[in-house]
């Protein structure tokens, strides 16, 4: 699964995608889950969400709410949900860390 984030404003019941995206989403059915951008609860309540149903992962969830992984565990910690990391996510972290010159 593959998601970006943006920010954008909705005019005429449109959500315009930006042109560094649109090639790569042109036809493609997508799901969009709209957020007002000053409820900051929201936006974490629902990448906690996508978070448990495995629609996103963690790497993807601290990227969204702009905070670290190891801040994120914690907050998924005190309200008992699970993290669930697999072979693709830590792959995912590996490319991460290489990007940022850490490996």
């Amino acid at each position: 699964m593959k998601a970006i984030e943006f920010k954008t404003t909705i005019h005429n019941n449109t959500v315009t995608i930006p042109p560094e995206y649109s090639t790569e989403w042109e036809g493609q059915n997508v799901r969009v889950i709209v957020l007002e951008d000053s409820n900051i609860d929201t936006l974490l309540e629902t990448t906690i969400s996508l978070f448990e149903q495995n629609k996103i992962s963690l790497g993807k969830a601290s990227e969204i709410l702009g905070i670290n992984q190891i801040k994120l565990q914690k907050i998924l910690s005190e309200r008992g949900i699970c993290v669930h990391y697999d072979v693709a996510e830590f792959q995912e972290d590996l490319e991460h860390l290489k990007e940022k010159g850490y490996l």
